[in-house]
């Protein structure tokens, strides 16, 4: 096999160097291919025969031939990634045919999942022709054989903003944004995006819940912002008033002087089944503040909820 081999090369040589056949030499080394295939060489030498004689065509079908079935192929690893990369450049490039490019990327992939050239033209290809399932189903892949959840996420969240952006589909957003959350309690970037779509799609039940969570792990101020937006949502938006006291609690403990903590506060103070407690936070409000006919109005407000002497006096 090995002279074989010399000697066709050799023929080749002769009908493109002496005889001017470039044709001619393309059709031995495609021949020879159907015998030596695992031979790197004759792959070289037939993609350049393959461009001289301006047949991407019969080029492509060799490639079908030996990387492009279903079945797989017996070259080796290293053999087949390189020779479906150039598939998929020439159906993209020469052919003007970004399907007939699709097989070789996801052999690629098969081969080597973390394969990030084949991935990225995969996600263009896909995008481009509008495939939503197949960037999905891409996507699924590629976050099911992450090496650890810092990858994950990062596909995760590349596959929300997808979702979001060019598919415009806020719940799948949502979906994988939530699967981001699940591994990481404190990821910014999926809080600030459930955050933003779930005020977008009013999913205000699922706003607080995530905003209740977030709260945790903040700052003094960044909790003190999130705990008046917890006041808003369950008193305009939910209609849950018994869940403000809390949260405006907490935000008058970080800053009394607060105008809108404050406003707030007054506006609760008009329900009937938060008006005692509220009047006793706005008791220390306007005391700080040295509003004397305010705190006038919550005192009163306490006495007349006193249910002892004892309370009273105090």
């Amino acid at each position: 096999p090995g002279e074989r081999l010399i000697l066709c090369q050799r023929l080749a040589d002769v009908q493109e160097r002496d005889l001017n056949d470039s044709d001619a030499a393309f059709e031995v080394i495609l021949n020879t291919l159907m015998e030596a295939a695992s031979e790197a060489s004759l792959w070289d030498r037939v993609a350049e025969l393959g461009e001289e004689t301006g047949r991407p065509t019969d080029l492509a079908e060799a490639y079908r031939a030996h990387v492009g079935g279903e079945e797989g192929s017996d070259l080796p690893e290293s053999l087949q990634l390189e020779l479906c990369e150039r598939a998929a450049e020439l159906h993209e490039k020469h052919l003007g045919d970004a399907d007939g490019a699709i097989p070789y990327l996801n052999r690629i992939l098969a081969l080597d999942a973390s394969h990030e050239r084949a991935f990225a033209r995969l996600k263009e290809t896909f995008i481009s022709l509008e495939r939503w399932q197949d960037v999905e189903a891409l996507y699924a892949g590629a976050i099911k054989d992450a090496a650890d959840d810092t990858s994950r996420i990062e596909r995760l969240c590349e596959v929300a903003g997808i979702a979001e952006e060019v598919i415009e589909d806020h719940d799948r957003a949502i979906a994988y944004y939530r699967r981001v959350v699940d591994i990481d309690s404190y990821h910014s970037e999926a809080l600030s995006a459930l955050e933003r779509l779930s005020t977008e799609k009013e999913y205000f039940g699922d706003l607080a819940n995530l905003l209740a969570n977030r709260v945790e792990a903040c700052s003094d101020e960044e909790a003190f912002l999130i705990h008046l937006q917890l006041v808003d949502l369950y008193l305009h938006s939910l209609e849950e008033p018994k869940k403000t006291f809390v949260h405006l609690e907490q935000a008058l403990a970080i800053h009394l002087d607060d105008d809108d903590a404050r406003e707030l506060a007054e506006e609760c103070l008009e329900i009937d089944e938060l008006r005692t407690s509220i009047a006793t936070l706005l008791d220390k409000v306007y005391e700080a503040r040295d509003d004397v006919r305010a705190l006038v109005k919550v005192v009163e407000i306490r006495l007349e909820a006193a249910e002892s002497d004892g309370e009273r006096r105090e």
